[in-house]
């Protein structure tokens, strides 16, 4: 991922994977709620809330363009650069920055003949769909391998490489995909065996010298012969989630292990080291010390930080993050780096202030900014405010000062209640209670009809002053 790429997923241990068991950035960005999610269709907040990219998410936002899954397909709006759209034209357009672009009139992405698509994945220029039979295809930006598809070519602006034709992603006979995440420059997925697969660029998942250090761009590195990531011992993976140069996995038992080349603490490491040493794996790799008898729910990575949504037998819903925190990213009031020096992870880890009474349901987090969704269905963001990304009504940095974290933190004002949030380093979404989709950010990629400046950034933008995106 580029030092800009704000995305990553992540997914709740309260979703059921394949296997019947419990299952679960930058990625891209990525949430959202399944319809079931929003069965508090009397305005209250949802029962059940889903974070980016999991078993039903559809809604999915990469840098530039946002993808929703409506009745089984596939529709993109914003910018068509590398074919992000999945349109099948070479023309670099924006679609939904002008009047009668969305609606009726927003096509379907061309993925084929599939099945419906039940989940959306999303990286920096690049999106993948899960389908309802477990089977991924992926689209878009593909100069590190990171679709998996044994080239470096790119796939959604020629039609000859869409459609039937563009082929589903092969990570091993029988295997099915429970959830995945994707970075700048690689992907990693969590099978329905419990195992993770990674490709593109590995950044250390796989001992240096035994695999190469791009997969996925050349015929016969995929399927079988791309071996899983060795994580331990009975270990049992549910969620990825992939920041700049390192990848996280949460496991069904409530840990979370990171590792690859992570700076400013990304990788949780007791120790302040920046990186794990090379080939250190499996069960010489310590999971993440979250704190006493806690275990994550959630994982979510920007460019260089890391927030888990975290429980135990007396605390519900918290979050805690660490990693890279020049811009409050943390949400701690300070600007800190937290797990780069020795003695600041576990109980020394502060829990995120959210609010008085307040846990959190998903959470996303985008390069050098993070949003939670609440138990009250408001949604909360801090970090970079750049363009309005954090839809605040300002472009002020929230979440370096005490106050401007915890209470003294405002909603985002999305004039009802939200069930999903996903987010890019551009823009961001939240599907409300009932279905409609909301964004922010940059005009362009919003599917409003509009492409000047930026909306969230002033006063009078949000609320009932945002329009709602026309997708059928």
């Amino acid at each position: 991922m580029a030092a800009f790429l704000l995305c990553a997923s992540c997914t709740q241990i309260q979703n059921l994977g394949f296997d019947g068991t419990r299952s679960s950035g930058d990625g891209g960005s990525a949430s959202d709620a399944s319809s079931a999610a929003d069965a508090g269709r009397d305005g209250s907040a949802s029962t059940d809330a889903e974070a980016p990219g999991g078993p039903t998410a559809t809604l999915m936002n990469v840098t530039g363009a946002s993808c929703a899954i409506s009745a089984g397909s596939v529709k993109c709006w914003g910018s068509n650069s590398s074919g992000i759209l999945a349109s099948g034209t070479s023309v670099v357009d924006v679609r939904g920055d002008a009047p009668g672009e969305m609606g009726a009139a927003l096509p379907r992405a061309l993925l084929g003949t599939v099945g419906s698509a039940v989940a959306l994945f999303g990286g920096y220029r690049s999106m993948c769909a899960r389908f309802d039979d477990g089977r991924l295809k992926c689209w878009g930006v593909n100069d590190t391998g990171q679709l998996g598809l044994g080239d470096l070519q790119n796939r959604g602006n020629d039609v000859a490489g869409l459609g039937n034709f563009l082929p589903f992603v092969d990570l091993g006979s029988g295997r099915a995909v429970t959830h995945m995440d994707m970075g700048r420059d690689s992907a990693c997925a969590a099978l329905d065996n419990g195992a993770v697969k990674c490709w593109g660029r590995h950044h250390g998942s796989y001992p240096v010298g035994i695999m190469d250090e791009v997969l996925g761009d050349e015929p016969g590195e995929m399927g079988d012969a791309l071996p899983p990531v060795s994580l331990g011992g009975g270990r049992f993976a549910v969620a990825t989630a992939l920041g700049t140069n390192f990848q996280c996995v949460l496991f069904r038992d409530g840990d979370i292990k990171c590792w690859g080349q992570g700076v400013y603490g990304a990788l949780g490491r007791n120790d302040g080291a920046s990186g794990v040493p090379g080939g250190i794996l499996g069960d010489a790799l310590d999971a993440v010390p979250l704190g006493s008898g806690l275990r994550a729910e959630a994982v979510a990575a920007g460019d260089s930080h890391v927030c888990a949504i975290v429980s135990s037998a007396t605390v519900k819903g918290a979050v805690k993050c660490w990693g890279h925190n020049d811009v409050g990213q943390l949400g701690l009031g300070d600007v800190r780096n937290r797990g780069d020096q020795a003695n600041q992870m576990g109980d020394a880890l502060p829990f995120v202030g959210l609010g008085v009474g307040r846990s959190a349901r998903a959470i996303d987090a985008a390069a050098d900014r993070t949003c939670v969704l609440l138990d009250d269905g408001n949604v909360k963001c801090w970090g970079s405010n750049q363009g309005g990304g954090l839809g605040l009504g300002d472009q002020k940095i929230y979440g370096t000062l005490p106050g401007n974290s915890g209470d003294a933190l405002p909603p985002v004002d999305l004039g009802a209640k939200a069930s999903a949030i996903t987010m890019s380093f551009d823009h961001a979404c939240a599907r409300l209670v009932g279905g409609a989709i909301k964004c922010w950010g940059v005009a362009a990629f919003l599917g409003l009809g509009t492409s000047d400046g930026t909306l969230g950034d002033a006063p009078g933008e949000m609320g009932a002053a945002l329009p709602v995106v026309d997708v059928p």
